[in-house]
């Protein structure tokens, strides 16, 4: 599995590619769907994990999506605004000085 985040145009893009079996294009959206597992699936679950990304994707995400990876699995894909550059990234009591 491979994970990507990068900056374009005042989004933060993350992507999540892994080597699995691929998505056919005929399930469409239905892998998103609560307790739908695909055709021939032998992994061990019961349909819920993308169920529960695409709660969070919606929450938080304005763009989202998932396409057939480079790598011959699946992209997971999502968009965020970038924070202004005046909001500094928090830092551990330990590394703040006094």
């Amino acid at each position: 599995m491979v994970l990507r985040v990068r900056q374009r145009r005042g989004r933060v893009i993350f992507e999540v590619e892994d080597t699995g079996p691929g998505i056919p294009a005929s399930l469409g959206t239905r892998i998103f769907e609560p307790y739908f597992r695909g055709p021939n699936t032998s992994a061990p679950g019961i349909g819920l994990g993308l169920a529960t990304v695409k709660r969070l994707w919606r929450r938080t995400a304005d763009r989202s999506g998932v396409r057939a990876g480079a790598r011959g699995g699946a992209l997971f894909w999502f968009e965020l605004d970038e924070a202004p550059a005046s909001e500094a990234p928090l830092q551990p009591a330990s590394l703040r000085s006094a």
